[in-house]
């Protein structure tokens, strides 16, 4: 399970990260400095919004 959430986690991040590529180049051509910071701002604003909320005490499922 652990395993299915992590592979979905890095297919989730390389799409906001390939959207984020494609809003730099179309910035590129007007800011070539603060592509950089854009970017890693666009990818900690989506991560935090496709965040799943972590529960504590959660019942363990018996075999």
């Amino acid at each position: 399970m652990k395993a299915s959430i992590r592979t979905l986690t890095t297919f989730i991040m390389t799409l906001i990260l390939q959207e984020a590529m494609k809003e730099g180049d179309e910035e590129d051509e007007e800011e070539d400095d603060d592509d950089e910071d854009d970017v890693e701002t666009y990818l900690e604003e989506k991560a935090q919004e496709l965040a799943i909320p972590r529960t504590r005490n959660r019942p363990k499922r018996e075999a």
